[in-house]
């Protein structure tokens, strides 16, 4: 491996999903951020989501990183046949702190502030806890629908030291 490479897998929840698994490689500099998220048919959730995005990483002390990332999400939801012409996307803007549990093992927590625009109708998702930030704001030049909110994600991160 590489000197300054980073490679996490995580597994952790958030406002939106139950459980979401994400891998994050690259370098402490720029790292991708792939994800995917499950709520296991919690009523007002996405049934699936899937995501891209980048990530930065700053040392903080010999055991803690900051990481400060923004991800594209899209929601799948599959209950209505009529949201499959439509988007559901996320924005998610976070903020970190991953601290080592042992030498492969670290915790990951924080906030973030959250974008979501539909086009089909869709309501947001389910939030837990809902900390909004705007309500069901529409644009003129569209039909689409805004909602944002400050979340917050805790995970475990399995990777390199």
């Amino acid at each position: 491996m590489r000197k300054g490479g980073y490679q996490r897998i995580e597994i952790a929840a958030n406002e939106v999903n139950l459980v979401n698994v994400t891998l994050r490689t690259g370098t402490r500099r720029l790292y991708n951020v792939l994800s995917a998220g499950h709520s296991f048919d919690r009523v007002g959730s996405p049934r699936l989501s899937t995501g891209y995005g980048l990530g930065t990483a700053f040392t903080l002390s010999r055991s803690t990183l900051l990481n400060l990332e923004g991800t594209y999400h899209h929601l799948y939801y599959f209950d209505n046949t009529s949201r499959s012409d439509g988007w559901n996307n996320q924005i998610r803007l976070s903020t970190l702190i991953e601290t080592k549990l042992s030498r492969h093992l670290s915790l990951a927590f924080g906030p973030s502030a959250n974008w979501y625009f539909s086009n089909d109708g869709t309501a947001p998702p389910l939030l837990q806890p809902e900390i909004s930030l705007f309500s069901d704001q529409t644009d003129a030049y569209s039909n689409a629908h805004h909602w944002g909110w400050i979340g917050f994600q805790v995970g475990l991160r399995f990777g390199n030291s």
